[in-house]
């Protein structure tokens, strides 16, 4: 019979520990600490523990310039402060955010968290916004594509 031998021993490879990622920034409105930056084997980019106010931990990717101790903040397209400050790492509503922006975590369907951009030093740009519905966004391999204005996204570069 054709198939795998799975009998004897296990896979060639190390064990490795998987870490949960939180793709979808699902803990909204509340400040975050983070606690510790990591090496995760299973991905190029380093991520990061999180504590929020609310006692939750979580591990999420890290950008460019997060360092131990920085603040993290999930915003909720409803409760978005006029003043807010665009700092790296932060998430938004993909339409709160101007053109030209870096973005990072970027979702295809709202709510169904992150798809794109997640690999070490990768970043996206956001090129314009068309009718009520869609903004077009600039991929590192040129790849333009048109995403619902409802999704979210990270601000910065991916960092490695």
């Amino acid at each position: 019979s054709s198939g795998i031998n799975a009998e004897y021993g296990g896979s060639a490879f190390h064990k490795r520990k998987y870490r949960f990622i939180d793709f979808k920034r699902s803990i909204k409105n509340q400040v975050g600490i983070i606690k510790r930056i990591e090496k995760d084997p299973n991905r190029s980019a380093y991520i990061a523990l999180i504590l929020y106010n609310n006692g939750v931990f979580s591990y999420i990717i890290t950008t460019q310039n997060m360092l131990i101790g920085s603040l993290i903040y999930n915003y909720n397209n409803l409760f978005l402060p006029k003043h807010h400050e665009l700092i790296n790492g932060y998430s938004f509503c993909l339409n709160n955010l101007p053109n030209g922006s870096l973005i990072n975590n970027s979702e295809l369907i709202p709510g169904l968290g992150a798809i794109f951009v997640r690999s070490a030093g990768t970043t996206a740009k956001i090129i314009k916004k068309y009718n009520d519905l869609y903004i077009q966004i600039k991929l590192k391999s040129k790849e333009q594509r048109l995403i619902n204005k409802n999704c979210f996204v990270v601000l910065g570069v991916v960092s490695n």
